[in-house]
């Protein structure tokens, strides 16, 4: 008799086997897919959420960093959207931005977002950052999303005319 699948029980006679039965083993798979599944939703939003907010948070970094380039070298700087996006992501912002001299078009910095994720900026187009780190244009508005329409994770950030940067409640810098 094979000592490690099976032991003779001394009163009765009857063999025990050691280890899972198929059934077992096939509702704790279940029970885990019931899980996997009840978490998933959470978990996808929660990485929309964290995309959202790290790709804000990136932006902010950047556009200090692009005035305290402008007036460390004396020149204007241009914040703009990626020259190159996939043809399978929206134009514009949602691929990244990319940080430029003006004068002769030198690449400072550039940063890539992660798929999945919308910036709509108002004006859209470039922003130009003075010798003295100043923005050369008025006021803007950059919302970042994620997600889906039923629940989007969503950031607004608002520029007012000096450059001040701040992190919006609502759908609009005017509230």
């Amino acid at each position: 008799m094979d000592q490690h699948s099976s032991a003779s029980h001394p009163a009765s006679g009857f063999v025990t086997h050691s280890g899972f039965a198929l059934i077992e083993l096939l509702g704790a798979l279940a029970l885990t897919g019931i899980l996997i599944g009840l978490a998933y939703p959470m978990v996808t939003d929660w990485m929309h959420r964290w995309h959202v907010i790290q790709s804000r948070a990136r932006f902010e970094r950047d556009w200090r960093w692009a005035r305290w380039s402008a007036q460390q070298s004396g020149q204007v700087i241009r914040l703009q959207s990626l020259d190159h996006c996939h043809a399978s992501r929206t134009a514009g912002w949602s691929c990244g931005w990319q940080t430029r001299f003006e004068a002769t078009g030198q690449l400072l910095n550039e940063t890539r977002l992660p798929a999945g994720l919308t910036v709509d900026t108002k004006p859209s187009g470039s922003w130009r950052i003075d010798a003295w780190g100043e923005p050369l244009s008025g006021g803007a508005s950059i919302v970042f999303q994620a997600g889906t329409d039923a629940a989007p994770a969503t950031e607004l950030l608002c520029m007012n005319v000096v450059g001040r940067l701040r992190r919006i409640r609502g759908n609009s810098c005017s509230d």
